[in-house]
């Protein structure tokens, strides 16, 4: 089962068996990092991170019956495309097991990390250029207990 802890630090990392990082993009990314980086899910606030999904697209993952960690674990599980983005920071990731979803993460410069901007069902053309592979984190099955730390 995974928990929702209180709020505190919208820049709190899920982690699972206290580990942080929930996958890697390798280093093919254009502008945002030359080695291979980590992909972790922050607490982060409306505009970004777990609370703005699970806010955003409730919907969406209430008709999948998942929450915004199970929904990521499950996409970061397999393969997309990684997309440019507007902004050099950012890049996107179609990923296309169903159902379909855009994930959009921005490169932590200081700390070396990729965190979920966000994470929606795709329908539709997507906008940027093919820049990359992501080759899923091969880690099949269930979603781990993906918890905040408590302190």
């Amino acid at each position: 089962m995974i928990k929702a802890p209180p709020p505190d630090n919208k820049y709190d990392c899920f982690e699972h068996d206290g580990n942080k990082d929930l996958a890697h993009i390798e280093g093919v990314v254009e502008n945002a990092q030359e080695m291979t980086s980590p992909v972790r899910l922050q607490r982060g606030n409306p505009s970004w991170g777990a609370i703005h999904i699970a806010q955003k697209h409730a919907i969406w993952l209430n008709k999948n019956n998942l929450e915004v960690q199970e929904m990521l674990w499950l996409k970061l599980q397999h393969a997309g495309t990684i997309y440019n983005s507007e902004e050099n920071n950012k890049i996107k990731i179609d990923l296309r097991n169903n159902p379909p979803a855009m994930m959009v993460l921005r490169f932590i410069q200081e700390l070396q990390f990729f965190t979920v901007v966000t994470l929606y069902p795709r329908t539709g053309r997507i906008d940027g250029v093919p820049i990359g592979r992501y080759p899923g984190n091969g880690m099949k099955g269930p979603a781990p207990n993906l918890r905040l730390p408590m302190v």
